[in-house]
């Protein structure tokens, strides 16, 4: 049996002609197609990252603000544990004073231990990793900001957990007396705020640290930027106390 191929209708010739004018359409088609979509994730990649810039530059403003009153939450913890230490059972009040406190804050019982609680970012990251963005960065850059981000939201799981213990000294800001067990209890509860502050110190080196490894472009006048608002915030809140350390997010 013989099988005969169908010849094309104009010769072999001009068919193959075709065939290659098809396939090269078809090749620029995808080749504009692939170029289309690398400009897409580098639009996205360039967005991402500076929402990526202002939300670690927020929570950085949170971790220094934890660096710049160390000393008054610190003297504050050692002047209580003193008292209680030395204490007959008959407790005088020991509210702390703040400068112009009601413009921060309105209690109805008086302030004996105030930590800042502040919010933390990362919407940004959730949704470079849910639409596909992380996978278009860098593996550094990626490391890095997974990094920070992880360290952010430790920071915001402690300050959570400090200020449900904190509430625990509110009985200090009146007279009172209190008999042995509750003078220990009262040290134990500054004992174990004293740790989670020294946890939260960590979470923010460890948060910079990750930051200026991310190079996420941040400027020298932003650096200062944050660095002023803070101390002249908590300077104006907490007084003399609140010092003034370094900073450094990699800043160019």
């Amino acid at each position: 049996m013989h099988f005969h191929l169908p010849k094309p209708l104009h010769g072999w010739r001009e068919f193959t002609g075709e065939v290659g004018i098809i396939v090269i359409g078809v090749l620029i088609a995808l080749g504009a197609e692939a170029l289309v979509e690398h400009w897409h994730w580098n639009h996205q990649v360039e967005l991402s990252n500076q929402a990526f810039k202002d939300e670690l530059l927020a929570n950085a403003w949170n971790g220094y603000e934890r660096l710049a009153i160390q000393p008054c939450l610190q003297g504050r913890l050692r002047d209580l544990a003193a008292q209680l230490n030395a204490d007959n059972g008959e407790w005088q009040a020991m509210p702390e004073r703040f400068k112009g406190a009601k413009r921060f804050y309105s209690a109805v019982l008086p302030t004996v231990y105030r930590p800042p609680t502040r919010p933390v970012f990362s919407d940004a990251w959730r949704n470079a990793l849910a639409d596909g963005t992380v996978n278009h960065l860098d593996h550094h850059t990626s490391q890095s900001l997974s990094s920070a981000y992880q360290s952010a939201n430790s920071f915001a799981a402690l300050e959570g957990e400090e200020g449900a213990i904190e509430t625990k000294l509110s009985p200090l800001g009146s007279d009172r007396h209190l008999d042995d067990r509750t003078r220990i209890e009262m040290v134990q509860t500054i004992a174990e705020l004293d740790r989670l502050n020294g946890l939260l110190v960590t979470e923010t080196t460890d948060m910079f640290a990750a930051i200026r490894h991310a190079n996420l472009g941040i400027s020298k006048a932003e650096v200062d930027q944050t660095r002023s608002e803070v101390v002249e915030t908590q300077r104006d809140y907490r007084g003399a106390c609140v010092t003034a350390p370094q900073l450094d997010l990699g800043a160019r």
